[in-house]
């Protein structure tokens, strides 16, 4: 049985009138560009001599080849245990080796996902979008910062944007594989398994959990341990992390810092957020079944989700080039092109991160950003567009629902067809 069409588009793209557009569009455009070369120059330039976060990748895959097991010696990283496994190649290398290697292997990512978009969405678009949101995706704070930490951000949304293409192309083993692959980093890609479990596309969400099994019995049968040992430290490691004012764990995108902030209280803001997360699955569930055709917002709702329900540091936030892409896709469609330039704009919001700005640049303190409303504002800008977005596109697939007359032509659109469907 193929997917619903999730992503194939009988709609002509709107065409270009390059010769009437006005001067200041070619000089946006030549911005874009410039400043997404700027980017790229700094992050590959500056990467060699940072790479904090590979350091810990590399620590957790030579401590496995080792047989050590570092979260029964106390030492906790966060990423799931079979990701050393995945990461074990990178201690065979020196701390520069691995440095270099991983800036061409992001690079790389980065160049895959570009590719990978114009395959599953965007292969009616005019060639201009596609550089566009390529030059997007190279100006954000997240990309630099995931090139110059060693980070597996672009990796990981490469391999989710891989898993869609398999399921475009039913090769649900391979998306199944890749989506696996990407459980390496849960937190951001958990929700689009569920998302898989909600379409029951059984045969994907089963090969990934599989997929996540055999890694996980890999690195159990190293440390000569049990995978089920594995999986319960792993756990108690996770339950002794506060979900919302762990120092270590408070990332820049995540709902519960901010409830925190609010409330001055822990288990308030941690039951707060608990409620918050149960109240979006369950919103996502009813608006995704009143609209079930609308994929591409269905993945922009799924990505924001993603990067609110629990902790993310800014590098996390590259996979918003998926919602980049639905907001793109009205744009060039021609319908409700103005609702799609203002959500693109709010993202490119992300070219420079607010809070590192307040915090690292200016070396503002949180304390006395927290006491104004405006620095609160600040400190919190990313969770409060993120969440907000989330919220957003929800109100909106749910206000605009075929039995509506007056929205069926942005239903057409969000359900990739020319005709509304009643």
């Amino acid at each position: 049985m193929n997917p619903p069409a999730p992503f194939a588009s009988n709609v002509k793209p709107a065409t270009e009138t390059s010769n009437n557009r006005p001067p200041l569009i070619a000089i946006a455009e030549v911005a874009l560009f410039l400043a997404a070369l700027i980017s790229l120059s700094y992050a590959a330039v500056t990467a060699p001599g940072q790479g904090k976060d590979l350091a810990m990748f590399q620590d957790m895959g030579r401590a496995w080849l080792d047989g050590r097991n570092q979260t029964a010696e106390g030492r906790f990283y966060g990423p799931p245990p079979f990701a050393s496994v995945v990461f074990a190649p990178l201690a065979m290398l020196s701390a520069m080796q691995a440095r270099i290697t991983f800036i061409a292997i992001n690079l790389i990512a980065t160049a895959i996902i570009i590719l990978l978009i114009k395959r599953i969405w965007g292969e009616t678009w005019p060639r201009k979008t596609h550089l566009y949101l390529g030059a997007l995706l190279l100006c954000w704070a997240p990309f630099r910062v995931t090139v110059r930490y060693g980070q597996i951000s672009l990796i990981v949304t490469a391999l989710v944007l891989g898993a869609l293409l398999a399921w475009k192309k039913n090769a649900r083993l391979i998306g199944g594989l890749l989506l696996g692959l990407s459980l390496s980093k849960y937190p951001l890609t958990l929700p689009f398994a569920l998302y898989f479990v909600w379409r029951r596309e059984w045969k994907i969400a089963l090969t990934a959990v599989l997929t996540v099994a055999a890694l996980t019995e890999v690195f159990a049968l190293r440390l000569g341990v049990s995978m089920f040992e594995v999986a319960a430290g792993y756990v108690r490691m996770m339950l002794q992390t506060s979900i919302t004012n762990d120092a270590h764990f408070a990332g820049a995108t995540e709902i519960g810092p901010l409830l925190f902030g609010l409330t001055g209280n822990e288990r308030v803001s941690s039951w707060l957020n608990i409620a918050l997360i149960a109240g979006a699955l369950i919103s996502m569930a009813l608006v995704f079944r009143r609209a079930p055709k609308a994929e591409k917002l269905h993945l922009a709702v799924v990505t924001f989700f993603s990067l609110w329900f629990v902790y993310h540091r800014i590098y996390d936030a590259v996979i918003l080039v998926i919602p980049a892409v639905a907001f793109a896709d009205l744009i060039v469609r021609g319908t409700h092109r103005r609702v799609g330039v203002a959500c693109v704009a709010i993202l490119a919001l992300f070219a420079v991160s607010i809070p590192g700005l307040l915090t690292e640049r200016l070396h503002l303190s949180a304390e006395s950003l927290s006491a104004y409303p405006i620095g609160f504002v600040g400190l919190h800008f990313e969770r409060l567009l993120v969440f907000g977005m989330f919220w957003l596109l929800l109100v909106l697939l749910w206000k605009f629902h075929p039995s509506c007359e007056r929205a069926s032509k942005l239903t057409a659109t969000l359900n990739g067809s020319t005709g509304s469907r009643s």
